[in-house]
Formats: C-alpha cells, sequence, structure tokens
C-alpha cells in the first residue's frame, strides 16, 4: 500500500514538514510504527530494544500473535505488550541475546543492532504464523 500526497507529512504533532517527515509518515500508514498517546512520534528519542524489534516484525510482514504459552527472557512478562514480539524474534534466531536468561528491554539499542535484526528479519519475511 502507498502513500499520497496528503500523508507525507504532517503525520504526528512533532513530524510535520522536516527531512524525516516523508519516512515516518510511511511508517505510521503502513502501521509499523505508532507514536505515543500524546500524539507525538518523537523522532529524536533513542529506541528501546523492544520497540526495535516491534518496528522491523511489523516493517517486515512478521506475524506476531496476540498471546505467547512462555516469557521467552526472565524480564520479560508474559503479559507486557512488547512479549509476543520478542517471543517471534526469539523463535526465528531474530535476537542476539539467544541462549541468554535476560533480554534487558529498556535499554536502548545502537544502529548496529537494528541492522542485525532487520538483517535477521529477512529470511523470515515471508513466513506464515509462528508455531506456538
Amino acid at each position: 500500500s502507498g502513500v499520497d500526497e496528503l500523508d507525507e507529512t504532517n503525520c504526528f504533532l512533532d513530524v510535520t514538514d522536516e527531512w524525516f517527515a516523508k519516512p515516518i509518515c510511511t511508517a505510521k500508514v503502513n502501521g509499523w510504527v505508532g507514536g505515543y498517546a500524546d500524539g507525538t512520534f518523537g523522532p529524536a528519542n533513542l529506541v528501546t530494544k523492544v520497540e526495535a524489534v516491534k518496528m522491523t516484525l511489523l516493517a517486515f510482514g512478521v506475524v506476531v500473535p496476540g498471546e505467547v504459552p512462555s516469557q521467552p527472557f526472565t524480564d520479560t512478562p508474559i503479559d507486557h505488550w512488547y512479549t509476543p514480539y520478542l517471543y517471534v524474534a526469539l523463535q526465528h534466531n531474530l535476537l542476539q541475546e539467544v541462549g541468554q536468561s535476560e533480554y534487558h528491554p529498556a535499554d536502548s539499542m545502537n544502529r548496529a543492532g537494528i541492522v542485525e535484526i532487520m538483517y535477521r528479519a529477512m529470511g523470515v519475511a515471508d513466513m506464515v504464523e509462528p508455531t506456538i
């Protein structure tokens, strides 16, 4: 699905006509990002590890269930919004933390880490629903 001229700017209160407006608005229209409850996107904010995983899985069209049978890491409670994303990412070897007990979901992720997840996601972008 494409983005028309009206959707390329002013898609969040803090995303108007800056250089990053078109990519962010495209991501919003396609459902890859949602922004914050106050109507902002926070383009200068750092990305947490779980935000990076969620955006990557959504951008690549990877199917994520609403619930999962177990928590993937000891510090990712089963009822948190991000746990299904981490569960699927771990199941498909998209995370560098394979074999570790903790994930540290609120930590920031550097650009190299985000690219690593995206690179790994390229191999599962056309997969069917995950096995739970």
